[in-house]
């Protein structure tokens, strides 16, 4: 199984930069499929706490210290 939907990188891995512009509904469902993956394929855990949904024009998204944001040209 892989997560399509969340994105593709190299050799069909799943990318956790993608950006999805649908529901949040739709993210949840995204982030239960890279879930699975991670556990199934890697035997890697998601932490449920950590790992969050934001909309990244009102929420940064923070990562490895750092927080990511978006901005309009």
């Amino acid at each position: 199984m892989t997560p399509a939907t969340a994105g593709s990188g190299i050799s069909g891995t799943p990318t956790t930069t993608s950006s999805v512009h649908r529901s949040k509904a739709e993210a949840e469902q995204i982030k239960q499929r890279l879930a699975g993956f991670l556990r199934d394929e890697l035997k890697l855990e998601l932490s449920q706490d950590k790992t969050l949904i934001t909309h990244a024009r009102t929420q940064a998204a923070k990562f490895l210290g750092y927080e990511i944001t978006t901005s309009t040209a």
